[in-house]
């Protein structure tokens, strides 16, 4: 009997979520939560392992330099690697086999050329200013360069993977088996061949192992494909497909130059010695994670998109606002929760990292202000991305970024990692308020 009341109630509690989030959006954000957040506990894991390897400053200068590659890796997709998902999820619906065709193969190319034109362009800036990179932490981002277009080719195949649907076949090959070769290279070329482990062969490490997922990736893909795609000629919407493209890739240049601003400064301060190697390295540590809270807007704003997109479309938008203010919740609450036991357990999770990374807590105290806005305005860039304020979510990227670089000027040299946390917390405060403030004007 009381079996059955516990059965009854946990129905009861089922239904009332399923009936208050539009259709189960709410265990649709916990699937996404879940699945993003097992990858992100295997990558945080193995840096962890890295960290502990290499030693605080080591890994300061691998930080600079994998930084580098996210920071022109993404953008390097020219937008092809959000629009790839779209335009194969079309293909597909109306049988145009062609067309599908065309734009996967488009899509690699233009990443794989611009990924090289960027690495040129970097390459080009370090020899005509050598003074702009620390000589220790220059055979690094030279191996970093190479990776560079086979990064944006990675991402453009997870976006080929995503038109799909298929999660795992998107999100393994290059966010988990690529970050556990590298640790395998790593102890092999230290405990097997006695190298002295060093940001150079983490890097060369890191250049193996994502040529090999990338090639495996491919192959991989194929085979999926090989059922449901037929083989002939193609067919190229050139014109539709990088005006489609364009607007992405300058809203994803702006998001990850903002990401990584802090990063990158503290790499070119290094030069200066207002930063040391170790402050780089025990900074990027503190951002692993931080990052953790992410999670919860990433796998709320993929749940709830396309419902926002519906009501606008139904003309409901009247429910627009009690909606979002419904998913803000469900960012705002894990977030604060997570931050809280982040905050209590600051100084044995840094230390996970390795003795010398627990002089990070104030860091982390700081830049815990910047999620922790994010997550009061919940998922607001989904529902103006998704909405039609597309222009709204860009001009707050650019102005949150131009506050990010300037206070990153003024305040590393002042204040070192502190003033890298304090300003892109003020960047990221600005930006939750801009979005905050248009939301309410507009909706």
């Amino acid at each position: 009997m009381h079996k059955k009341q516990n059965n009854s109630l946990f129905e009861k509690i089922q239904n009332k979520i399923k009936n208050h989030t539009e259709g189960g959006l709410f265990g649709a954000a916990l699937r996404a939560l879940f699945a993003r957040a097992g990858a992100a506990g295997i990558a945080l894991i193995l840096q962890v392992q890295l960290a502990r390897l290499l030693g605080a400053t080591e890994y300061g200068l691998f930080s600079f330099a994998w930084v580098l590659i996210l920071a022109f890796g993404f953008p390097s997709t020219l937008g092809f690697g959000y629009s790839v998902t779209r335009f194969m999820s079309e293909g597909f619906a109306t049988g145009k086999h062609a067309l599908i065709r065309g734009v996967k193969l488009r899509s690699q190319q233009v990443s794989l050329i611009a990924g090289t034109i960027f690495a040129l362009l970097i390459w080009l800036c370090i020899s005509i200013w050598p003074s702009l990179i620390d000589a220790p932490a220059m055979p690094a981002v030279l191996i970093s360069l190479i990776i560079l277009p086979f990064f944006a080719l990675s991402e453009v195949q997870m976006g080929i993977a995503q038109s799909r649907s298929w999660t795992l076949v998107a999100l393994v090959p290059p966010y988990i088996i690529r970050q556990i070769f590298i640790l395998i290279f790593v102890l092999v070329a230290v405990f097997l061949m006695d190298m002295n482990p060093t940001s150079q062969m983490a890097m060369i490490a890191t250049l193996i192992a994502t040529i090999i997922c990338v090639i495996g990736h491919h192959f991989l893909l194929a085979y999926k494909l090989s059922p449901i795609l037929t083989k002939g000629s193609n067919e190229y919407e050139d014109r539709k497909w990088f005006k489609t493209s364009l607007p992405l890739f300058l809203s994803d240049s702006a998001h990850h130059a903002l990401t990584h601003a802090d990063i990158l400064i503290l790499g070119f301060f290094l030069t200066t010695g207002a930063v040391t190697a170790a402050d780089v390295g025990i900074y990027f540590a503190v951002t692993r994670l931080i990052g953790l809270l992410s999670f919860f807007d990433r796998a709320v704003s993929n749940a709830a998109g396309q419902r926002y997109a519906g009501l606008i479309a139904e003309g409901k938008q009247n429910e627009l606002r009690p909606f979002y203010n419904q998913t803000r919740l469900w960012v705002l609450i894990p977030t604060v929760i997570t931050a809280f036991f982040l905050i209590l357990l600051d100084d044995f999770l840094l230390g996970i990292f390795g003795s010398e990374f627990q002089k990070g807590g104030e860091v982390l105290f700081i830049l815990l202000l910047a999620p922790l806005s994010v997550a009061l305005v919940g998922p607001a860039e989904a529902l103006f991305s998704l909405t039609g304020g597309e222009k709204q979510s860009f001009i707050s990227f650019l102005i949150a970024l131009v506050t990010n670089i300037i206070l990153n000027i003024i305040l590393i040299p002042m204040m070192g990692i502190l003033g890298a946390a304090i300003a892109t917390a003020a960047s990221q405060i600005l930006r939750s308020a801009f979005l905050y403030y248009y939301i309410l004007k507009r909706y």
